[in-house]
């Protein structure tokens, strides 16, 4: 999804230290949703997943003043040349290939047996 969100001017930023295993959207300093929810069908329609949305403008401040700290601390800003120098042809096909290989296992694995046959 790096192309379309830095399409749409949004900054990226990839922790460092070790893989991290949540997600944290801020708007405008009034809304935050923090959890581990994935923008797939998987997580809507197999997974159990979670968010908390917080629309507390004191709370989203705080947060974005965390967000600052960690930002400088421990990430490395994605920009459009940065990811465009990572993505060469071989890599952007091997990444499309496992997608659809595995989108599908996943789809056979958690959708397909559990329709409900006539």
């Amino acid at each position: 999804m790096y192309d379309w969100l830095l399409r749409c001017n949004i900054e990226l930023y990839e922790y460092q230290p070790t893989v991290l295993h949540a997600k944290v959207a801020l708007c405008d300093d009034t809304w935050f949703t923090l959890g581990s929810y994935n923008v797939n069908d998987i997580s809507t329609y197999a997974s159990i997943e979670l968010n908390l949305d917080v629309d507390n403008v004191h709370h989203a401040r705080h947060l974005q003043h965390i967000f600052d700290d960690v930002i400088r601390q421990d990430c490395m800003a994605i920009t459009a040349a940065i990811h465009q120098r990572r993505m060469n042809m071989f890599v952007r096909l091997l990444q499309w290939i496992s997608y659809k290989i595995f989108r599908m296992a996943f789809v056979l694995v958690t959708f397909y047996y559990k329709k409900d046959k006539p």
